[in-house]
């Protein structure tokens, strides 16, 4: 797995509130490497163009070998760390999937829209990608609703399990099972509505929404796999619960807390709420 990377392109056309981020690519670059990483993804990147920036992967935006859902799931991941970092500079980032295209790497185009300050949401999940980690605020379950609608705002779809009767229906989508664990923690399934490379992007993007979400809560997670470690069979996926046309694009652990971290102040991290 090769580790995300930033054009070193200087981009001096972008106006308004992006010129400064644009004008010195650090920021830019620290958010994808933040990014949640994905096993068995092979490397992908953001270039700037005038007036955005492009994300390409090693990869055919439609199609390519048993590495490409994995690649596509860490891509999404990245486009929306690079996302945040638009959004709290004042510009709202508008976002093209999959575009038509000659160049095969070309996954996605995020441009520079309207200036306009960020969403609560937002500031909140970029402080989390920056580094805050806050006290929880409700108990594990309780984070439910706002992982669900951040799968929502992303436009898929996920069941969370915190009893061992859920976690185990999850657990039979796992290729090597799930004895190794935590028994404490909450696993969410996350999948799209359908199997298509912008599906798998969008994945890509609730993966990174929602391990965010939940860290804002108060609960930090991981990736616990994603396409390539599923098993896909029909039994696996009646068992699981997987909902009728979901596709299961990765799996996540959500636990409690286990290392003191750095607060923020509550005006800056809250409940992270639907919105982009």
């Amino acid at each position: 797995m090769t580790a995300p990377q930033v054009s070193s392109q200087v981009n001096r056309h972008a106006s308004g509130g992006i010129g400064a981020l644009v004008g010195d690519s650090a920021a830019m670059r620290a958010a994808v490497a933040r990014a949640v990483a994905v096993p068995g993804a092979k490397r992908w990147w953001i270039e700037p163009i005038s007036g955005g920036v492009e994300l390409h992967g090693e990869v055919a935006a439609g199609g390519g070998g048993p590495w490409a859902p994995d690649t596509r799931l860490a891509a999404g991941a990245g486009l929306f760390a690079v996302h945040l970092e638009i959004a709290v500079h004042a510009v709202r980032p508008v976002t093209s999937l999959v575009p038509r295209n000659r160049r095969p790497s070309l996954l996605a185009v995020l441009r520079y829209g309207a200036e306009a300050p960020p969403t609560p949401t937002e500031r909140t999940l970029h402080a989390v990608l920056a580094g805050a980690r806050p006290r929880p605020l409700v108990e594990l379950p309780g984070i439910r609703p706002y992982l669900r609608r951040a799968a929502e705002a992303e436009a898929t779809w996920v069941r969370s399990a915190v009893d061992p009767g859920e976690r185990a229906a999850i657990g039979t989508l796992l290729a090597r099972g799930g004895a190794d664990l935590d028994p404490e923690a909450m696993l969410v399934l996350v999948a799209s509505p359908y199997d298509l490379p912008a599906g798998q992007l969008r994945a890509g993007r609730a993966v990174q929404r929602i391990l965010l979400t939940a860290t804002a809560l108060g609960y930090p997670g991981a990736l616990v796999t994603g396409r390539a470690g599923l098993d896909l069979s029909h039994r696996a996926m009646i068992a699981s619960g997987s909902g009728i046309g979901a596709v299961p694009q990765a799996v996540l652990s959500i636990g409690p807390r286990r290392d003191a971290s750095r607060e923020v102040a509550s005006r800056d991290v809250g409940p992270a709420s639907s919105g982009s």
